[in-house]
C-alpha cells in the first residue's frame, strides 16, 4: 500500500503541518497535488513539493 511521507510543510495552514516525519495514506494523484486523508478521516491535498510516496506496510 502506498503512503505519502510528509518531508515539510512550509505553510502554517495546512492541515498537515504537525506530521512532518510521518505518513498519511495516498489516495491518488490529482494532477496538481496528492489526494489523501486526514487523521480525522476527511478527504483532503497535500502539495507536490512537501510529500514523498513511499511503499507502506500494512501495519503503518
Amino acid at each position: 500500500m502506498k503512503k505519502l511521507l510528509i518531508k515539510q510543510c512550509p505553510d502554517p495552514l495546512r492541515w498537515y503541518r504537525r506530521l512532518i516525519g510521518q505518513t498519511v495514506p495516498f489516495l491518488g494523484d490529482v494532477g496538481t497535488e496528492y489526494k489523501s486523508k486526514e487523521p480525522e478521516g476527511y478527504i483532503n491535498f497535500v502539495q507536490y513539493e512537501d510529500a514523498e510516496i513511499i511503499e507502506g506496510d500494512e501495519n503503518g
